[in-house]
Order: C-alpha cells, then structure tokens, then sequence
C-alpha cells in the first residue's frame, strides 16, 4: 500500500478518520492525501477549510508521515470519483455520521453510493469507532458467490496485521451453499494458506427470517471481538436492491465497526 486518500468533511468525524489515517499509513509506510471538496461556500469557510487541513497535516508529518493536502470546488458525487483517481491512492478512508442524521451529511444515506462510485478500496468508520489495540487483527470475512472475490482476499489481506485471524463466516439458508460460494470459500483456503494466515471456517445455519444477511453477520460480530468488517462494495445477482440494503446496514453497523469495502 503506498498512499492512502482520506475524505475530510469538517465535522468530528474527520478527526476520527485522521486517527485511523495515521495508524494505518505508519503501519504500512505510506503516504497521505488529505481530499477535500467543497460547494457553495463562503470565503471564511473556504479559509476555516485550509486551516484544518493545515493543522491535520502537521499532525500527521508530526508522525514522520508524507502528506499533501488538495481541496476541489464543485459539486460533491461530480467531482469525488475523479478527485480520488488522481490521487492514485492505494485505498480511500470515509467517515459517516451512522445512522443519525442521514438527510443531513453527505457521508450519511449516501455512503453506499460513494464506495460504489470509488475505483479503490474504501475503509468506513464512524465517529464513535476507535482504533483498535491490536490493528486489524480480528476481521469478520463474510462469504457469497460474489465474482472477482479473489480482490476481497487480497485487499482484506493488505490491510490487516500480518498475524492476524480471519473468520470466514458462511450462512446456510438452504440446505447447501450454492456452487460459486463454495469456490469462493476454497479461494480464501488456498489463499489464505500459501500466505500463512490463521482463519477458522465458521458456518451457521439460518437464525433469522430475512432476505439478506446484515443481521446474522452483525450478530456473529456482537457476539466475537472483531476489529474490522471486510464486504464487497458492488452488489449483483437479482437480488441487488436487498443486497445493497444489507451493505448499507453493515457499514452503518451500530457497533461502530469498521468496514472494508473492497472494490478496484
């Protein structure tokens, strides 16, 4: 990984996400781009604006860290996914303000729609979540018969410290899984193995009566210390509608979890 963007929006959260910016750049020996995008501002926030993003990045160079800073007028979804390119960042952390006052922030009801828009990876956390102890140590790797699922192992692998444990979490809401999640469970084996790192295959039966799986996967993460949430950012298959609703449950998780949203 050798730079990472962080989406800075002005609010608390932000500081949140300097902190999981800085942990994981010093992990990872990489720099930082601080991206801002405005509209419709008056001068003094403008200028409110440059001085954050002055004093985030001396926190960070204070850290030995690499960091430059860009700020974009424009309209906020015109202007993101092209911003982020040309940063040529190896992953991207978002703040959201979780599930209260969605209406309110861009990194609230649409967060969804900005990890999808994103061409990389996408770390969320939220302004309650905290770094934890032990890095990326613990990750919840929910399975399905997504396509291209060999780019969520190498990306949940990129991220995580490297004696980290993995659960490979499968739900059974039939009396079999289907052939593509079977694949895809021995990708992770295979994958897993030839890179040493520890993962325990955990498969459940169905416990609740709903078309996705967000409340069962949230429930095994209550329930086990988990210190990070690793999913797809794209759905597919005929039940996308309900299968983006169980991402946007996951990222929006109340335990404050942080998610990785893989996508390329």
């Amino acid at each position: 990984m050798n730079s990472i963007a962080a989406l800075i929006d002005h609010t608390p959260v932000s500081e949140i996400v300097i902190d999981f910016v800085e942990k994981i750049a010093l992990h990872q020996g990489a720099n930082v781009k601080l991206l801002t995008i405005v509209d419709r501002k008056s001068a003094e926030e403008i200028d409110q604006y440059h001085k954050n993003l002055s004093t985030f990045k001396e926190r960070l160079a204070g850290s030995g860290i690499e960091v430059d800073c860009l700020m974009e007028e424009g309209s906020f979804f015109d202007l993101v996914e092209g911003s982020v390119d040309k940063l040529h960042a190896s992953l991207v952390v978002i703040g959201t303000h979780g599930k209260k006052g969605l209406k309110q922030a861009i990194f609230g009801s649409h967060i969804l729609k900005l990890v999808q828009l994103l061409n990389v990876p996408s770390l969320v956390v939220q302004e309650s979540s905290k770094w934890p102890s032990g890095g990326f140590d613990k990750v919840l790797f929910p399975l399905g018969s997504h396509s291209n699922f060999e780019m969520k192992i190498r990306q949940t692998s990129d991220l995580m410290n490297e004696k980290g444990h993995v659960d490979l979490y499968a739900v059974y809401k039939t009396a079999t899984l289907d052939p593509e999640t079977k694949k895809n469970i021995e990708r992770c084996i295979e994958y897993f193995n030839d890179k040493d790192v520890n993962y325990t295959l955990v498969e459940e039966d169905a416990q609740f009566f709903s078309v996705g799986y967000a409340r069962q996967t949230l429930a095994y993460a209550q329930s086990k210390p988990v210190s990070l949430i690793s999913i797809m950012a794209q759905s597919g298959g005929d039940m996308k509608v309900f299968s983006n609703v169980d991402k946007e449950n996951v990222i929006l998780n109340e335990q404050a979890i942080p998610v990785l949203c893989c996508n390329a």
